[in-house]
């Protein structure tokens, strides 16, 4: 069923009703509306728009052809059908020349239904067609608003590489109004630098629908440089659309937070200086009483006491420090042919204080054959010893832990277990996240910064390895695995136990190693040279460098400890006027310093220090300086008597 408007201009009635009658007999459905004047018909083309226009060619006061022309002089595409029964055969194609789209003769009445089914199916065409070009101009009024409104800036270039549009952003971003960068080359907003780059990727769009994306550095008209970010994509037709946002605010705020991830690093560096600095005095004061020999059982007690707490704050300081240069990538592993049950022994003897502090038992299954690994034995200990005390701590007193070490085809697996309060299963997922603890209430007893497990897994990773926590839930213990790609040659079976080590005696030093010792701190320096004379060392002491240069020339000592901190000439003005002199060639000199992250290490070492100590000192280090040192001493003895 066809529904039309139809305008009809007829005098005659009886015509008029001859073709609504062979219309309704046809089944259209429609509106007829009969005029049969000119006045009368210009009224209604004039007002109203119709589906089909039906004329007589001639009328008392009117004709067809002017009916026709007024229809076409309105702008009007209405199919226009002569149904007339005086219009002859050359008028009629004179008719459609003119613009008519049929002609009917009334003696022929029946060839009406399909000129006007096929004049419907005209007007059906054109609608669509009206129809999609109404919806294209909305698309593309849409777009250019879009285009036009966009935030970020849009550029259409063609394939020579010369701009052909720019939205309203993009032009205020350059600095210059569209028609300035209309024609205008893109490699003209490009330093001179990039323009290699730029050739590369015209080359990586030369296919059709190939995107590109990157940061690139713009030049804007007043020839500020403008960072943006830019995806470019190759439309259909060759050319090239570019979308190009404005970084300038995330590049700021990325130099900001860089400044203060710098500021906090320096930060966290001197904390740790000033931290150790007060440390240093305390741990030696406490190693001399040891040295002194028995006392009363309590301040025994509270010496066993205040060494713990110390040595937990050293770590915790170590530990603050360590995650810091991880997290930036400042951490380099020094890989070496290592056995994993001397990196255990190691860790175990730094966990034992707390671990006996608590008094938990603590079962260890070593592998009685070597297991060779390589790696960073020192990191490897850290791992190990940070899993133990994170073991330690979780866990009640007079508590059960277990530390094994296995092989598995060519994989190393260490594994840590405990029967301790255990972690939730929620808390499974990030017990790994720095400063996440399982348990984060604030009474929490155990303590800690919550970076421990977070530096295990960044060791261990940086190892090609992987670590992995099981546990029942909250009570029932956990268990921590580390698996590291082991040494594939063969084992060899262990020794039972490490080598003995020398000890410091009184008659190997007494009289013969002569130590200076030069820092402004006068405790630290005061109990640093009272460890040293108990251990049978000639001592003295400078604060400050004129004074130990002063001395150095007087005493000749075998070793100096160096404070790097000193007022006025500092550590390592000192060193370099001590190097320049062939009068201290043979003096060992160590750098003693709250400085201990590895570039601290590379410049001292390029600046002529042989040794490089963090404060506090571990007495076991400088007990493998002195007797390095004493070694070299002996052999040069035997030397000169041969």
């Amino acid at each position: 069923m066809v529904e039309a408007s139809i305008l009809l201009l007829e005098d005659s009635s009886l015509d008029a009703e001859l073709v609504q009658a062979r219309l309704e007999q046809a089944g259209f459905t429609f509106q007829l509306e009969c005029v049969d004047s000119r006045r009368g018909f210009e009224t209604a083309v004039s007002s109203r728009r119709y589906d089909i226009i039906l004329a007589d060619h001639t009328l008392p006061d009117y004709d067809g052809r002017t009916a026709l022309n007024l229809t076409r002089s309105l702008g009007l595409d209405t199919p226009f059908i002569f149904v007339s029964g005086t219009l002859g055969e050359e008028l009629a194609v004179d008719m459609l020349k003119s613009g008519a789209n049929d002609y009917v003769l009334k003696q022929r009445l029946e060839r009406l239904v399909p000129a006007v089914r096929e004049a419907l199916k005209l007007v059906a065409e054109r609608r669509e067609k009206r129809r999609i070009e109404e919806e294209l101009r909305l698309v593309e009024q849409r777009y250019r608003q879009l285009f036009e409104d966009a935030p970020d800036g849009i550029f259409i270039a063609d394939e020579r590489g010369l701009l052909q549009e720019a939205n309203r952003s993009g032009c205020q971003m350059l600095g210059y109004t569209e028609l300035e960068l209309i024609g205008k080359p893109v490699a003209d907003f490009m330093r001179s630098d990039d323009q290699n780059r730029l050739e590369q990727v015209r080359a990586e769009l030369a296919d059709a629908g190939a995107v590109h994306t990157g940061e690139w550095e713009l030049l804007r008209r007043d020839g500020a440089p403008l960072p943006v970010e830019v995806k470019v994509r190759t439309l259909t037709d060759g050319r090239a659309q570019a979308f190009v946002r404005d970084i300038r605010e995330r590049k700021q705020t990325e130099t900001a937070l860089r400044d203060a991830d710098r500021r906090k690093d320096e930060f966290l560096a001197m904390l740790a200086h000033e931290l150790r600095n007060p440390l240093a005095p305390i741990r030696n004061a406490l190693h001399v009483l040891k040295l002194q020999g028995p006392h009363d059982p309590t301040i025994d007690q509270t010496a066993k006491i205040m060494t713990r707490q110390v040595d937990h704050m050293v770590r915790l300081v170590d530990d603050l420090l360590d995650v810091s240069r991880i997290t930036r990538g400042k951490i380099t592993l020094r890989r070496e042919s290592i056995v994993l049950n001397d990196v255990a022994a190691r860790a175990i003897e730094a966990a034992r204080p707390l671990i006996d502090a608590r008094r938990h038992a603590l079962h260890v299954e070593l592998p009685t054959d070597e297991l060779c690994l390589r790696a960073d034995g020192n990191r490897l200990a850290q791992v190990i010893t940070n899993l133990l005390i994170n073991a330690a701590k979780f866990t009640p007193e007079n508590g059960n832990l277990k530390l094994s070490i296995r092989r598995s085809v060519d994989e190393a697996i260490i594994t840590v277990s405990d029967d301790g309060v255990g972690i939730a299963p929620d808390a499974l997922r990030s017990i790994f996240d720095l400063f996440v603890q399982a348990d984060a209430t604030l009474d929490r007893a155990q303590g800690g910064l919550g970076i421990g497990l977070t530096l295990v897994r960044s060791i261990v990773e940086m190892h090609g390895g992987r670590v992995e926590v099981q546990s029942a839930g909250v009570g029932l213990g956990s268990t921590f695995t580390v698996t590291l790609p082991a040494d594939r040659r063969q084992s060899t079976p262990s020794s039972n136990g490490a080598p003995p080590v020398a000890s410091l005696g009184t008659n190997a030093l007494r009289r013969r190693l002569r130590v200076l010792i030069v820092d402004d701190n006068h405790d630290s320096a005061a109990t640093l040279a009272a460890v040293l004379r108990l251990w049978g060392c000639d001592v003295v002491s400078a604060y400050d460098g004129v004074e130990a240069l002063r001395l150095a020339g007087e005493r000749k000592p075998h070793l100096i400890l160096l404070d790097l901190g000193l007022p006025g000439m500092n550590g390592f003005e000192v060193i370099r006027q001590i190097r320049k002199s062939d009068e201290f060639a043979d003096i060992c000199v160590a750098a003693v310093t709250g400085y201990g992250a590895e570039e601290d290490r590379r410049r001292t070492a390029e600046t002529g220090f042989q040794h490089h100590l963090v404060k506090p000192v571990d007495t076991r280090d400088l007990q493998d300086l002195l007797l390095g040192l004493v070694g070299r001493i002996d052999a040069a003895l035997d030397s000169n008597r041969d």
